[in-house]
């Protein structure tokens, strides 16, 4: 049984988008989850960074080049993945779809996200595991 939470999500609304198993959830609400689901990523590549433990290969790239260059990792990250982007526009060719390039500005809210949290946490150091 999904908890009361989830009910409030799913409440009917004027602009309705078919969700698994027959659930209703409205643009706002997915666009809030994605903002959601981007934030999340962020946070926890700054986590990584700031603790020393290491980065997720996809951004293993931007932070080297960070760590020579007077960019920063937010920075990096956006100009890594419009590199990937124009890979994928070479790769496909006329296969590319014009609704592709939604992800210029998605990367764009990634790493101003991504600057922002390494901002705060600027002076927190983590160096206890449990």
């Amino acid at each position: 049984m999904a908890s009361p939470f989830v009910y409030d999500i799913l409440k009917p609304c004027p602009k309705r988008i078919w969700y698994k198993e027959g659930f209703l959830l409205s643009i706002k609400t997915r666009y809030m989850l994605f903002i959601t689901g981007i934030f999340s990523m962020a946070f926890g590549i700054s986590l990584l960074i700031k603790s020393s433990l290491g980065t997720s290969p996809i951004s293993s790239i931007p932070y080297i080049l960070t760590e020579q260059s007077l960019y920063s990792i937010g920075t990096t990250t956006m100009l890594v993945n419009l590199l990937f982007l124009l890979a994928q526009i070479g790769l496909l060719g006329r296969k590319f779809e014009p609704f592709q390039l939604m992800q210029v500005p998605i990367t764009f809210i990634f790493a101003i996200f991504i600057d922002i949290i390494m901002a705060l946490l600027g002076n927190v150091y983590i160096d206890i595991y449990l």
